[in-house]
């Protein structure tokens, strides 16, 4: 049986907000969240605790990509977040660009789930959630994103 607060997380944060939400829709969430977050990026002067958020981000949204890509035919592959986390000594100028990359590469996913018409509802696996809804994991990428970059400063 699930952690009930996991199950709460799960089910509040990512399943119902994204219930009926197109991929277009869920594609404009994560376009209006890159741009919020580009804003919290620019203003920071890179500070260390700030280049770790920025790192761990990047780190998850790619992770989380790979577990959307399952629901296009790719293979699924059971392992951390930590070998998609960029370098922790990378500039912050490059941090960035590769927040920018990363975030519309997940952009570009949700065009490609369009496309492909893929089932909103085709579940993948994630590690703490156990199986969820690709909608959801598009939602997970921008929950995840928006919480996690208020602290970068």
């Amino acid at each position: 049986m699930m952690n009930p607060m996991v199950w709460m997380l799960k089910t509040f944060m990512f399943d119902r907000p994204s219930r009926n939400k197109s991929f277009a829709a869920l594609g404009q969430s994560l376009t209006e969240g890159r741009d919020a977050i580009m804003t919290r990026i620019e203003a920071s002067d890179g500070n260390e605790k700030s280049h770790k958020q920025l790192t761990h981000l990047i780190g998850v949204e790619r992770w989380a990509q790979n577990r959307v890509k399952v629901a296009l035919g790719e293979a699924f592959i059971d392992e951390e977040y930590d070998r998609y986390r960029p370098a922790r000594d990378a500039a912050w100028l490059t941090l960035k660009d590769e927040f920018w990359t990363t975030r519309n590469a997940s952009i570009a996913l949700t065009k490609a789930l369009d496309a492909a018409k893929v089932d909103r509802n085709t579940l993948v696996a994630h590690n703490q959630f156990g199986e969820i809804p690709v909608r959801a994991w598009l939602q997970y990428i921008y929950g995840h994103s928006d919480f996690e970059s208020k602290n970068i400063k």
